[in-house]
């Protein structure tokens, strides 16, 4: 039987697709990131090692994006594995590899983010030996997958030099690594609901949760589409199968960055609109919340419903013989050394009710 041959419809790029993805996904991850430090930074007045972590994602993320578009016009990224030669093929191999790298660790650090932010509300028992599980799986998870890749041959340059003889991990392993993103993704999605579902919010703090779970949900989705999409690839024109898989890549690396940004905004949406995300909780008599020191922001409450009481080295404000009534607030605000509605705050604080 001949050989097949390249035709000119062989030919044909993918780039057009790859690069408009990648532009537009790191397009928004770039606003919501740049948001959420004016947020943090000029709106509340500090920085925490979330937004650091989240930062590590985004460089890692922006790194890993730019990469299919520059191997797509250098190294023929996308196109048919019969029209390449043996060093486009190897070069081709070598970004693959670098870009699988990038994705994972943006993954992991944007997830990092995400459950150290949780640690701010999650602060009961449960909630928090939770979130602690989670975030230990992940951080062990992250560290197989790094392993992994760091060892998928032996000698490392036989993952892209085929003129090298090695022993390599075959290619279960690397779908585990996809499986095990896909896990942790839905158990961070799942962590928060029962909190969310036992707050007492207004109509539409609600909404806004159910577009931030939304967004959480097509994350989740996005990995299942990715795996599915390398569980179809024809491993014989693997150059050509990859540019769909990059562009996936692509909409689940900035969606996670995305996901983890959005639910830091509310103070600066607060300050725009102020009556947008007004806050109102029917408060329980003797109902404690907790302020947890060095966030930024401290308790507002109604006039001669709060004092402030010490315990394992937190603060509480007690709300005294709270009504329940949506007519009194209790609300989040920017506040520091200031007396308002009758509570005092020395230094920058964060308040989350402390459920029974």
């Amino acid at each position: 039987m001949d050989a097949p041959t390249a035709t000119p419809g062989n030919e044909a790029r993918q780039q057009p697709s790859v690069i408009a993805a990648v532009a537009v996904m790191l397009f928004l991850s770039t606003v919501t990131i740049s948001l959420r430090f004016y947020t943090r930074r000029v709106v509340l007045g500090f920085l925490g090692i979330d937004d650091w972590m989240i930062l590590a994602a985004f460089v890692c993320g922006a790194s890993a994006a730019k990469r299919p578009a520059r191997t797509e016009s250098i190294f023929a990224f996308g196109r048919p594995v019969l029209l390449m030669t043996e060093d486009e093929m190897s070069s081709n191999r070598l970004e693959e590899w670098y870009t699988f790298l990038l994705y994972a660790a943006s993954l992991s650090c944007s997830k990092i983010s995400i459950l150290l932010l949780y640690r701010r509300f999650l602060i009961l028992g449960w909630a928090r030996i939770c979130n602690n599980v989670v975030l230990a799986i992940v951080v062990a998870c992250s560290i197989w997958v790094m392993i992994t890749s760091l060892i998928n041959c032996i000698p490392l340059r036989a993952v892209w030099d085929k003129t090298i003889e090695g022993k390599c991990l075959s290619l279960h392993v690397k779908y585990g690594s996809s499986y095990a993103h896909v896990i942790t993704d839905f158990m961070i999605f799942v962590l928060p609901i029962p909190f969310v579902i036992s707050l007492k919010l207004g109509r539409r703090q609600k909404i806004g949760l159910m577009l931030v779970f939304c967004v959480g949900f097509v994350a989740c989705l996005i990995s299942v589409i990715r795996i599915v999409v390398l569980s179809l690839m024809d491993l014989s024109d693997m150059t050509h199968q990859l540019a769909s898989l990059a562009v996936w890549g692509a909409v689940e690396v900035n969606l996670a960055i995305i996901c983890a940004c959005l639910t830091t905004l509310k103070p600066l949406i607060v300050r725009i609109l102020p009556r947008l995300l007004k806050s109102s909780y029917a408060a329980d008599s003797g109902q404690l919340a907790y302020i947890d020191q060095g966030t930024g922001t401290a308790a507002r409450v109604s006039r001669n419903h709060g004092t402030i009481v010490k315990a394992e080295s937190a603060s509480f404000v007690k709300l005294d013989n709270a009504r329940s009534n949506d007519s009194e607030e209790y609300e989040i605000d920017d506040l520091e050394g200031q007396i308002q509605r009758g509570v005092y705050m020395a230094a920058p604080a964060k308040v989350y009710a402390r459920l029974p």
